[in-house]
Formats: C-alpha cells, structure tokens, sequence
C-alpha cells in the first residue's frame, strides 16, 4: 500500500519546530492512518529522520444492535490480532468500564454499563486503536403524570357543555401517552356517573365501558388537542367538552389516569372535587309594580331545578320566601316625584320591581322640621300634616340607630303625629340624625354628655411661660383637660361688629366676672387674650358647651412683658425686621451696632389712650412709659413703643454698639428669666447718614 502524500495529512511544520520539537527521539503520528515519522539525530546542518508506514495488527468486532439498556449490562467485544500485535482499547464516558484495557494477539474484552437512572437515554464510544463504536443507552421508563386543570373555581352548571382541562406529561424518552381515562362520580370504579377514554394515538374520544359502568348520565361533546395527540417529553393540554346530567347530585370528583405506549400507568389518580349547579328555571307573578304608598305582599313565584330564594338589591325591597311557591314582597313608601326601580335576586336570576312617584299633593309636612334635645334623650313628636289627608302608609324609619319612631295612630285613619324616641347620649361629643316618614325628613340634634373643664394654677401662663402672673393686655395659656370638644383658632369670621369673640367653640372664660376673649381652643389648651388693665389678682373660670370650671385665683400686671420668640435651630429668635419690613436677625440679615429695628413684644402693660375693651385694635397706640431693652447685656434706644394688634406691642430701637459678632439675647421690661430669645448681630455699625 503506497502511503498519501504528508502535505495532505499534517502540518509538519508545527511537530517540527523549535529546539524541542526537532530532538532525537521525537515521534509523529498520523491519527487517520498508520504513517508515523521519528527524528533519529539532528546536526547543524542535517536532520536524520526514519518514515515508517505501519498497519494497525487488530481490529475489534460487535454483534449488530448491540446496545445498553436502562438497567445496565455487559457488553462483549472479539478483539482479532495476529499473535504478538498489541493493542489497547478504551471507553468513554465514566459510566463504560472494560475489564481489559491492553493486550497481545486475539481476545475477548467484557465492557460493564452501568445503569441510567435518568428517564432520557444516553450515548458513549468504545476505540481500539483507530477504531471507534458509537454505543446507545436507553433512559429510565417513567409513568406518565396527568392532573385535572378545570374548571377549578366556582359550579359547573348541569345541562350545558362544559370544556375540561387535563395537563398530560410523558418524560419517558422511549413511549409517548397512549390514552387518558377520565371518570366523573363519587368514586373512580363506581357506575353511576360518567366516564369518558381520550386515545391520544388515534385522536378519538368514547365512552369508557366496562365494569359495569353507566354513562347515562353525561353527553360527550368535542375534544380538542392542539398538540396532534403527542405527549412526548413535554406538558400537554387536553380540553374534552362534556354535558353533565342534573341526575349526577350537587357534588362529585374527577378522576384522572394515564398509560403510555410502554404499559406504564401514571402512579396515583389526581381527583379535583367539582360542584355541579343544576339548570334553575325561575316563574314570578308578573308586572312587579307598586305605588308610592308602602306595600306588603304575597305573591306566586316557583322555582325548577333548584330551591326557591329571594335576596334585595336595595335597601326598600324587602323580599322574603313565604313558601314553597310564594315570596312576601315589602315595599317601603316612596315620596320621590320618578318612578323608581330595584332588582331582587331570586334562585339566581334577576326579577325587576318598579315603584311610582309620590303625588306632591300626599307628600306629609312635618312641623317642626327640627328638634334639640339634651344628652339624656326623651320622647319628641312631630306634627304630620298631609293637604290630602293621609299619610303613606304610617312608615317611619330612622338613618341613626339611636333614633325610633312611630306613628301615632288617630281613629280615622290618619296619623296626624309622629312621635320619636331619642336614646341618652353618653359620649362627650353632640350627634344628629333624621327621621324619615314617607320619605322626608326631619333633624333631631342631641347635645353630648360634657365633663367639667379642669385646669390648675400652675397651668396658668403668659405666652412667653412666667407662671403665676398674668400681663395685662396680654395673653395667657391655660392648660388642662375637657377645656374644649375641638381645636380651634378665632379667624375674621369671628370678628363681628369689630368686637372680640367672647365663646369660640362653646369655650369661653372669665376673670372675676370680666370676659377674656379665646384666640385658641382645644381640649388640652386654651389661649386667651386678658384684656384687662391696672394689676391685681382675679377668680378665672372656664366654661365649655356651658359647664363651667372651679375658679383659679391668677395675679396680673403691667411689665411682665417679653419679646416674641421665632422657633430656630439656635433657639428662640426675636421677632424683629428693619425699616423696609425685611426680617432682622438669624431668619435675614444680621443687625450691626447703631441699626434701627423694630422688635414685636408682649404684656408691655398701658397705652395712652388704652384700647377700648373687647374691641378689634383699629391704629397704633403709644405706651405710656418706654420699657427698658438690653442686647447682650447692653441698654438699646428705645426710639417709640406701642400697641400694634390685638396683644402685640411693637417697640422700635437701636442696636447698641460694641457688641461682638454673634448671637446676643435680647430681653425688654421685666421679662422672665427663664425665657430667652436671641438676636443675631454682625460686626461694625451702620455709617452714619
């Protein structure tokens, strides 16, 4: 045999190559042929190689079709050689294993296959020398899985075609599904139901007979596989319609099983329970209609397929099941000009009822059309008059539970009263509802049960937190508990005739019988303005929805006073701004030594002339004497002070020099120690203009 041509074999060049690769010893051989080339010595200038072409001595045989099954196995190879040839064999992947792996002349070689415990088969080679044998492993067989897919919520209606839905899966690599049997009943093997096979291999879809079946309760209707009735490897979809007879009882359970090709059956029967819901055919006397007046009647109504109910839409129907073939109808009056119309779901199908208007002649008057009563309730009536004399039904109904009514009835028929009985109110807060009779309505408002108003001396404050002396002019804090039913500030609204509330929220207060007037009212808090000159002590009560509270002895007087306080991150800062209304300060720009400001204060004590008492301040009003103001310790010019809104007093000043830059308190009158407020200053002073 004339060995091919090299260039067509190999790239010498690349075995070749590089001091190592052209060593003594250094061996090629071609992996399609027996050629092979072996460098025997190298010089500088020569290269000794020897070319050998040699046939392989054995060869290797396997009986046709020899392939492994799932389970494993022994495979057997006849090895053919001449004596003395060596040979060697090997196999791949992990799961072939030969017994022999090197030789000398003819033998047999035993393979062991291990088993394939995955349902999806599986492919390995068995080499000798260049000689290669593709073998196959089949996978493991697994039984099919089916499961009942729908309907899975709500009845299937009896009667009527219903699609099913079964999930079908085969994974077994070998054999598809070959049929799914479906039974509907109380159990898998009983005859009383309806039991269907669908045969995947041919598309068809029968009755399932045997065993004493009976099918006489279903009618099979179409199926559909939208998968060509292939199952293999993959979830499918089945969707069979059947027709379930009202025969079959209100509840029963579908059972599911599958086999395929290979005879294996799916493990376990997957059941789903079903409801079933017969055909209900529902008869009611017809022309539902009743007037304006309140109706209260019997009427024939029948039911076939399923029991007879009756169930209102709205809430002036009411209907009742009276019997087996009647439904009580109770229709509340109506005094509404348009008809109107309501539904009443009976045995699940929708009967409309509809009702007239109310004639405006019959339509009742009541007088009076609202009543007060007090927390702990009574009995009230109502003058009902009608310009045709009669009052629709005599119904009266009530939106609150605490209210119930009544008409009272008169010999001729007429009800001329209504009379309402109003439960006590044992929560702190009023309340209010209505009574309808005929369809209008009246107002019944009841007051709430209210605690005395509780506060302590030590609750008594100015603004600026001085406990146990009030300013005069000022304002004071009172805090305590009941002090009002809701939260809430005084707002122009309030401000009538240009006089000062003197109740705000049903709060209010007194100081020895001289009013102050609430600027802020909640439960917990009340802030009033004393307006009240000259110093001295006085009783302070306060009254909430007209309880009032025990009397606090509280001192008052001129020069109590303190700048307003702007919350900051550097604490209280003054209220102030410059000539041009900017703010002054740490919320603008910082003052300097010599700047004119005007600083907003409180309780700076009497005007000239003083503010007339419990009137809105109409223009500004001068003090009668200038208060003292320090910044930083350093007495300030105080240039004009007065009286510029209710409480408010404004005092114009310069800013002393020499102060260092940063933040100074700022402190006018007798102001309290403890509250501090300060004034952002900067270094320098204003140039003189």
């Amino acid at each position: 045999m004339t060995p091919p041509p090299v260039a067509e074999r190999a790239d010498l060049n690349r075995v070749f190559t590089g001091d190592q690769g052209m060593a003594p010893g250094t061996r090629w051989v071609d992996p399609y042929s027996p050629l092979s080339i072996t460098v025997l010595d190298r010089t500088e200038t020569t290269l000794t190689v020897r070319v050998a072409y040699e046939p392989e001595c054995a060869t290797y045989s396997l009986s046709p079709g020899a392939n492994a099954g799932a389970n494993g196995g022994r495979l057997t190879l006849s090895v053919a050689a001449p004596a003395g040839c060596p040979w060697e064999l090997t196999a791949r992947p992990f799961w072939m294993t030969p017994r022999v792996q090197k030789g000398i002349g003819p033998a047999t070689v035993v393979v062991e296959v291990e088993a394939n415990g995955q349902p999806g088969g599986r492919s390995g080679a068995v080499t000798l020398g260049r000689n290669t044998r593709i073998i196959e492993q089949s996978g493991r067989a697994v039984a099919p899985v089916v499961a009942f897919g729908s309907p899975n919520a709500g009845p299937v209606r009896t009667g009527v075609s219903t699609s099913f839905s079964f999930l079908v899966r085969d994974e077994n690599g070998v054999g598809d599904v070959r049929f799914v049997d479906v039974v509907i009943g109380e159990t898998a093997d009983q005859a009383r139901g309806c039991a269907f096979r669908i045969d995947a291999t041919v598309g068809t879809f029968t009755y399932l007979v045997g065993s004493g079946r009976d099918n006489a309760f279903c009618t099979l209707g179409g199926y559909v596989n939208p998968n060509n009735n292939t199952f293999r490897g993959e979830e499918r979809e089945l969707r069979p319609e059947v027709v379930l007879k009202p025969a079959l009882g209100a509840a029963v359970t579908v059972f599911v099983e599958a086999e395929d090709r290979s005879g294996l059956r799916s493990a376990v029967w997957r059941s789903g329970l079903l409801r079933l819901q017969t055909e209900c055919r529902v008869s009611v006397f017809p022309g539902l209609h009743f007037s304006a007046v309140a109706g209260d009647t019997t009427l024939p109504a029948r039911a076939e397929g399923c029991a007879l109910t009756a169930t209102s839409e709205v809430s002036w129907i009411r209907a009742t099941v009276a019997g087996p073939e009647s439904i009580r109808w109770q229709v509340e009056a109506y005094s509404g000009a348009e008809m109107r119309s309501g539904y009443v779901n009976v045995s699940g199908n929708r009967v409309l009822l509809t009702q007239s208007g109310l004639d405006p002649v019959l339509r009742p008057v009541l007088r009076p059309q609202e009543w007060e009563v007090g927390n702990a309730g009574g009995e009230v009536q109502f003058q009902v008059g009608l310009a045709g004399g009669f009052l629709a039904g005599g119904r009266v109904t009530s939106t609150v539970p605490w209210l119930t009514g009544r008409a009272v009835d008169n010999k001729g028929g007429v009800y001329p009263f209504v009379e309402v009985t109003v439960a006590p109110n044992l929560k702190g807060e009023a309340r209010e509802g209505d009574v309808l009779v005929a369809g209008s309505a009246f107002r019944v408002r009841q007051g709430g049960t209210v605690e005395r108003p509780s506060f302590a001396a030590s609750s008594v404050a100015n603004l600026n937190g001085d406990v146990g002396w009030v300013s005069a002019g000022g304002f004071v804090v009172v805090s305590g508990s009941n002090l009002a039913g809701t939260s809430r500030a005084w707002s122009g609204a309030d401000m009538v005739d240009g006089r000062l509330p003197e109740v705000l929220a049903g709060g209010s207060a007194r100081c020895d019988g001289m009013p102050l007037y609430p600027a802020f009212v909640s439960p917990g808090q009340v802030n009033l303005y004393f307006d009240v000159a000259g110093e001295g002590t006085c009783e302070l009560k306060l009254t909430r929805d007209g309880v009032e509270s025990v009397g606090v002895r509280v001192g008052y007087g001129s020069g109590y006073g303190a700048v307003l306080g702007i919350p900051h991150a550097a604490g209280l800062q003054a209220a102030a701004v410059f000539g041009d209304g900017t703010l002054a300060g740490s919320y603008g720009r910082p003052v300097r030594g010599g700047e004119l400001i005007s600083v907003f204060a409180m309780g700076l004590g009497e005007t000239e002339p003083m503010p007339e008492a419990g009137r809105v301040l109409k223009g500004p009003l001068a003090l009668r004497r200038l208060p003292v103001v320090t910044v930083g310790g350093l007495a300030a010019v105080v240039e004009w002070g007065g009286l510029v809104g209710t409480g408010v007093y404004q005092v114009n000043l310069r800013v002393p020099e020499g102060l260092a830059e940063g933040n100074h308190e700022i402190r006018v009158g007798d102001g309290p120690a403890g509250w501090r407020v300060g004034l952002e200053v900067q270094s320098g002073r204003v140039p003189e203009q």
